[in-house]
Order: C-alpha cells, then sequence, then structure tokens
C-alpha cells in the first residue's frame, strides 16, 4: 500500500492535477475504506479550480470543486474520524464557502472527539464565530487556542484584531 501511496505522491508533483485525481480516484475503487486516499483526494479537489489552476495559499475552491472535496472529506472522515487533519481541512472549506453553520458543527464535532487539546481547532472555532458576527464567542475561543499553544500567531493575531483586543 505505501507503493501505492508513494506512487500519488508522485503523481500529483510531478503531473496535472487531473492524472493526480485520476490516481487518487483509481485507488479508491480498490481501497473504498482507504481514509487517507480520500483525504488526498479532498484536499486535490479543494485547492484546484475546474481548469486546473491552483487557488491561492489559505483558500479553497468554489462551486461543484468544493462540493466534490467536501463529500470527499466527509468520507474521509467516515474510515478515518481520529485525524484531525481531515477535520480541519472540512472547516476550512466550509468556512471558506460561508458554510458557517456546517464549519462550527464540524469543527465543534472535532473538538469533542480528537481535539480537545489543539490550538489550532480553538482557532478555527473562533474564525468561525468571528464570520458569523459573534464576536465575543470568537475572543473566548482565540484566548483558549493561546493558552493552549501561547505561540499560535494566528490565534494571537486574531485577538490582536477584535475590537479592543490584545493577545
Amino acid at each position: 500500500m505505501l507503493c501505492i501511496l508513494s506512487s500519488l505522491y508522485s503523481a500529483f508533483l510531478f503531473l496535472s492535477w487531473q492524472a493526480a485525481e485520476e490516481t487518487w480516484r483509481l485507488c479508491l475503487q480498490y481501497h473504498p475504506t482507504h481514509g487517507d486516499a480520500w483525504h488526498e483526494l479532498a484536499k486535490l479537489c479543494g485547492k484546484t479550480k475546474k481548469g486546473g489552476d491552483q487557488v491561492k495559499k489559505g483558500q479553497w475552491t468554489t462551486g461543484q470543486r468544493a462540493k466534490l472535496a467536501e463529500g470527499a472529506f466527509r468520507s474521509a472522515l467516515r474510515y478515518k474520524p481520529n485525524k484531525e487533519g481531515v477535520w480541519l481541512d472540512l472547516t476550512q472549506l466550509l468556512t471558506f464557502n460561508g458554510k458557517l453553520q456546517d464549519a462550527e458543527l464540524v469543527i465543534r464535532q472535532a473538538i469533542s472527539s480528537v481535539s480537545s487539546q489543539s490550538a489550532t481547532a480553538y482557532y478555527w472555532l473562533g474564525n468561525v464565530m468571528q464570520k458569523r458576527g459573534l464576536h465575543t464567542e470568537a475572543e473566548k475561543h482565540f484566548k483558549h487556542a493561546l493558552r493552549l499553544d501561547p505561540k499560535h500567531s494566528q490565534a494571537r493575531r486574531a485577538v490582536s484584531q477584535l475590537p479592543g483586543g490584545n493577545a
């Protein structure tokens, strides 16, 4: 299996995104319960536009590609429910696409099941709350992230950007 995953990684690095996506889908035909393959397919769908261009760093795709990515992330969670990165990536995709209630549900579930001590998870919960206009709630979660990891730069920056905020 490691050989297959290495091949897939190489396809992603050296071939077109279409070839990489096709390879991940082929892998999933033979191993449909492979959570890591679903996660990689989801990231690929979420980070490439229909024409194949990658989205800017820190952004996610929208439209049909985002729907494909969301479905693949949810499949990844079905088979790898304890993989924090899948939860965080799905939260980011949903947040970027304005599905804030879904993003909140996902990140809260992540925190309760696998990420209770993750500063990044609390940062993302704060980020979702801020985008929903719930600034007091956002501040609480950003500060909790900083208690867990005082060097978490994104949480520190988020607190400093809140009205009257200082980290």
